[in-house]
């Protein structure tokens, strides 16, 4: 249980399907610790760390503020279930991959709140004047985690014709195959930051299906090459602002957020979601402040709203 947390402001978002979100928006001091109360019969095992450690100081204190300053906290997030972790494009069920896409994942183009595409890993795109050829101009200099190197158009292609090969679990599978990998035509690497794509007949979705992140997120050929396709999922090497540390099968999923990321570094230093079935479980944890945020659903509405400094917002879709 969190103790003498600082006064922050907590919100909760209502959808059309129902379902809630609560949230507390605030710089990051919640407790690593599992989600759990005693009033409620779940247990969850989870690695407990404590460490401390003060050094003395060893620069001015200037330098030393200014080394302290960057991402730090943690925010909990409570779902019913996030499942087994995973990246890997073609392993990855869509019901995982949705929060490899919120999380480790970017796709090449981010729908906007007005619906609009914006960039995102390609910082340009076009159709041709045969209405079959769309190009995509990458972003120079992004990153992979983990020391994989920089994302080129051959990381690009690899991944998109993964999700659309054959047995992939991804839900965009055959979207992808329809464009990515058509017997038409096909994905050609132009130069490093250039992807050209013949879709073989007009095709409307293109841009859709590349902005979706539950199955069109980039991840690092070079991994997958060096540790093998299993080894590789588990570790999952992306270009998104958080970047995977642990996972356990039906408990948790914890990230670190990247310093310096090329987008924005997170403000939080670490990123927990947790497996946690039990409605109540959850209503629980965000009263006591274990949980930062958490699915929930519309009956639990009068008992959250007697939380203080909860206000609701509804999220469009």
């Amino acid at each position: 249980m969190v103790r003498n947390r600082p006064k922050t402001l907590r919100l909760v978002q209502l959808s059309p399907l129902l379902i809630l979100l609560a949230v507390i928006l605030a710089c990051g001091s919640s407790a690593t610790a599992v989600p759990e109360v005693q009033q409620v019969e779940v247990t969850r095992e989870v690695p407990v760390t404590v460490e401390v450690a003060v050094p003395a100081p060893t620069s001015p204190p200037g330098e030393a503020m200014e080394a302290m300053e960057g991402p730090s906290g943690t925010l909990n997030i409570g779902f019913r279930e996030v499942g087994t972790f995973g990246t890997h494009p073609r392993l990855t069920p869509g019901s995982q991959g949705v929060f490899v896409g919120s999380s480790l994942g970017e796709t090449l183009l981010i729908q906007d709140s007005g619906q609009n595409f914006a960039p995102r890993l390609a910082e340009e795109w076009s159709l041709g004047a045969d209405s079959l050829t769309w190009t995509f101009k990458l972003r120079k200099g992004i990153q992979f985690h983990k020391g994989y190197g920089e994302m080129t158009a051959e990381d690009v292609i690899w991944s998109m014709e993964q999700y659309g090969g054959e047995g992939s679990r991804a839900s965009n599978s055959g979207k992808l195959r329809r464009l990515w990998s058509n017997e038409l035509g096909g994905a050609t690497a132009l130069d490093d930051y250039t992807v050209q794509v013949n879709t073989g007949t007009p095709q409307f979705d293109m841009l859709i299906v590349a902005s979706q992140p539950s199955a069109a997120n980039v991840m690092s050929k070079k991994q997958v090459d060096e540790l093998g396709e299993d080894e590789a999922s588990r570790q999952g090497a992306a270009t998104g602002p958080w970047e995977i540390e642990e996972a356990k099968s039906g408990q948790f999923w914890k990230f670190t957020a990247v310093k310096d990321h090329w987008r924005k570094t997170p403000e939080f230093a670490e990123l927990l979601f947790w497996d946690i079935p039990e409605e109540s479980t959850r209503v629980a944890n965000f009263q006591v402040g274990l949980l930062d945020t958490f699915l929930m659903a519309l009956d639990s509405k009068p008992v959250i709203e007697e939380v203080p400094d909860v206000k609701f917002m509804r999220v469009q879709g």
